[in-house]
């Protein structure tokens, strides 16, 4: 029965090291073509770290800008959310104040919102 089953095609010595070279070259160009071809990262999905205020620079913030008040963006959050808002904190973020909020999922899962402190909009989630 050995004698009827036959290959396809046979892979002499020269084509066989051919294979064994182009397959890492293939890998590569293919590595080297997403690079290229895929989109950079955009600027709000890059991690830029937070430089929160103080309490007391915060309250100096909210008095003298027009800033939407803590605790109604804690609770906007929190209804977005169906959560419950355990921490707020004032922070600049690329160059805007936002507030960094985080909500208390019923899940018991913490999740932080950024919202936006001069219009109350959410700006990223993470």
């Amino acid at each position: 029965m050995s004698a009827l089953v036959q290959p396809v095609f046979r892979v002499n010595g020269q084509d066989a090291q051919r294979m064994r070279i182009s397959l890492p070259a293939a890998i590569a160009a293919l590595c080297v073509a997403a690079s290229v071809l895929l989109p950079p990262r955009s600027f709000a999905a890059q991690i830029v770290p937070l430089q929160c205020l103080s309490p007391d620079e915060t309250r100096e913030e909210i008095a003298s800008a027009r800033l939407v008040q803590p605790l109604v963006a804690m609770r906007r959050a929190a209804g977005d959310l169906h959560a419950e808002a355990v921490d707020g904190r004032l922070c600049r973020w690329n160059n805007e104040l936002i507030y960094e909020i985080s909500l208390l999922r019923r899940d018991g899962h913490i999740v932080r919102v950024l919202i936006n402190a001069a219009n109350g909009k959410a700006v990223e989630r993470r």
